[in-house]
């Protein structure tokens, strides 16, 4: 496993693998990595491939009042879990020299950025977008792996491709959870005990509420009853509750295309996950 931070350095050694017929599959992360990064990591193996992971806390997708100042790091801990993987490559980007970084055409708005998370994290996609497209510039990878779990960001960034015209296939990997069912995430990590207890019944509720969805129960009835319960369990703030289709489209009676898409504050850790209807 090689560990490189300069983009220069990157680049020569990417041009030399394909030389010899090497695919590239990438997973950009920002570090404190668990088994749900690790799960991204297992579905790039590929024989002919080579597998880079980037770890950079991004600090455009955060807004002031965010928590990019106490966003854990361990990379100690992420390089020793890469090692066991096998990764070839870890991509740690200087701080300035990624920043400094010239992106030579323009970013498009899309649509789709401006719901859910979007909403409320008005810095968010659009810091997500300009380091995707930045690491995709410099890599040029021929795949690239994002989890379920994210699934606003998953579409945002294969619709970026798209608009953009890379060759690069986005792929969707599945969420990876505890054994409570709570979906794995670095800021599970703000959690002390009791809140993680909470965050574990939220995935219960919302669990015991699918069947209701299922019978097309009409979809304002349903998340109403579904929050009323939410805030009766000690939940803090619902961000959103809403069910969208998978193209992330209204829709007023339900389909099996159709998802829960939900964000809510335990304390002062915000947990975004998404159920399959």
């Amino acid at each position: 496993m090689r560990v490189i931070k300069q983009i220069s350095k990157l680049q020569l050694n990417l041009l030399n693998q394909k030389k010899i017929g090497k695919k590239v599959h990438l997973i950009p992360t920002m570090g404190a990595l668990h088994d749900g990064h690790i799960s991204l990591v297992k579905s790039a193996k590929a024989k002919k491939a080579i597998r880079i992971v980037s770890i950079f806390v991004n600090p455009d997708q955060f807004s002031p009042n965010e928590d990019l100042n106490k966003y854990p790091s361990t990379i100690k801990h992420d390089l020793k879990l890469l090692k066991k993987e096998r990764v070839d490559i870890v991509f740690l980007p200087n701080k300035d020299e990624i920043k400094k970084y010239k992106i030579k055409y323009k970013i498009p708005n899309l649509s789709i950025e401006n719901k859910l998370c979007g909403k409320t994290r008005p810095h968010f996609f659009p810091g997500v977008k300009k380091i995707v497209t930045k690491l995709f510039d410099i890599i040029e990878p021929d795949k690239s792996f994002f989890g379920e779990k994210d699934y606003q960001q998953y579409l945002v960034i294969k619709e970026l491709c798209k608009k953009m015209k890379r060759k690069t296939v986005i792929v969707k990997c599945r969420t990876i959870r505890d054994q409570k069912g709570l979906a794995l995430s670095s800021r599970n990590n703000y959690l002390n005990e009791k809140e993680k207890k909470m965050a574990q019944k939220i995935n219960q509720l919302v669990k015991q509420f699918l069947p209701f969805f299922r019978k097309n129960l009409k979809v304002g009835t349903g998340t109403q009853m579904l929050k009323k319960d939410l805030y009766k369990h000690g939940i803090d703030s619902i961000d959103y509750l809403k069910i969208f289709t998978e193209q992330l489209t209204t829709r007023k009676k339900l389909n099996d295309k159709c998802r829960l898409f939900i964000a809510v504050k335990i304390g002062s850790t915000r947990l975004i996950d998404n159920y399959k209807i």
